[in-house]
């Protein structure tokens, strides 16, 4: 068998959420295999230490992930893809400083296809740094833009990305902004039902929003339309009575807050 069709039939384990260890196993064969051999063209074993990152990350091994990613990164170094799947390596593993690297030096490489997935994740890179939301507003928006202008997006992604980039805009201050955003995020009906616990997340950082704009009715409609929602998502009602009892509503403000409890 020759090694192409090896590294195939471990990739087809990968796949398959319930054979992660199964994959690690050959994958890491396949890589002590290639490596003993001195006529093994490059790009192979490049490949076997790339799907061997990939199973580690499936299975939640961030460390040997990024370890695996980074020796396939040293054998091909020009390489977008394997930056963009190092970087989210680094962001699961909670090293947002690396993977923001990794995924700068993708972006410098040129057009890659998962160019509008790679803006979203620069964002969350930089999104977990108070000191860098607006490098985090730029490429939401960017991801933004580029969901917009693509008829296959599909409406859970871009919705995501607004979500983001309203986000990101809050943390800055930029209320108006945020809630613009956030606006945008919330007409989108996407058909997977799982979406409605974001939409209230939407409603209930819509309401903050106005809160601190002053805008306090405003702020109680979207806090209760977060309930409505989503009746198990709690978050809102703590905000909700605190803004019923200044508007002096001390029965609707007993209701909330002992709601939340």
């Amino acid at each position: 068998m020759c090694i192409r069709d090896s590294l195939s039939i471990d990739s087809a384990y990968s796949i398959h959420s319930e054979y992660q260890k199964d994959a690690v196993v050959v994958f890491q064969k396949a890589v002590n295999t290639l490596k003993a051999d001195p006529k093994t063209p490059p790009g192979y074993l490049a490949q076997a230490y790339f799907h061997l990152g990939e199973s580690h990350e499936r299975l939640g091994y961030h460390d040997k992930a990024i370890e695996a990613l980074n020796q396939a990164l040293k054998i091909e170094p020009q390489n977008p893809s394997r930056y963009v799947r190092l970087g989210k390596a680094y962001l699961a593993g909670n090293q947002p400083e690396d993977a923001l690297q990794a995924f700068l030096a993708a972006v410098k490489m040129g057009p890659t296809s998962e160019l509008t997935s790679l803006y979203c994740s620069i964002g969350l890179a930089y999104s977990v740094h108070s000191g860098h939301q607006k490098d985090a507003v730029k490429f939401f928006q960017e991801a933004v833009n580029m969901l917009k202008t693509d008829p296959k997006t599909p409406p859970s992604y871009l919705a995501e990305a607004y979500f983001y980039l309203g986000e990101s805009h809050e943390r800055l201050g930029q209320h108006d902004k945020a809630i613009e955003a956030l606006k945008e995020a919330v007409k989108i009906k996407p058909g997977d039902e799982s979406y409605v616990h974001k939409i209230a997340d939407v409603y209930i950082q819509w309401g903050h929003s106005y809160s601190k704009l002053g805008k306090y009715v405003e702020a109680i409609n979207t806090y209760k339309k977060a309930r409505e929602l989503d009746p198990e998502n709690t978050a809102a009602l703590f905000p909700l009575g605190l803004l019923y009892v200044g508007l002096g509503q001390y029965t609707e403000a007993v209701a909330a807050l002992t709601q939340q409890r």
